[in-house]
């Protein structure tokens, strides 16, 4: 969540900044989740 929130939420709140355009906010998504299955995936027994 905070992957996300960090690039979505954050600066809109803290500096103004306009909302993402959905092509960025889909490939923010992307990149987060591939991030987090990478950190979390096992290695093959």
């Amino acid at each position: 969540m905070g992957l996300i929130k960090s690039v979505t939420f954050w600066p809109q709140l803290l500096m103004n900044q306009p909302l993402p355009e959905p092509e960025q906010c889909q490939k923010i998504i992307d990149d987060s989740v591939g991030m987090f299955l990478n950190f979390y995936k096992t290695e093959a027994v």
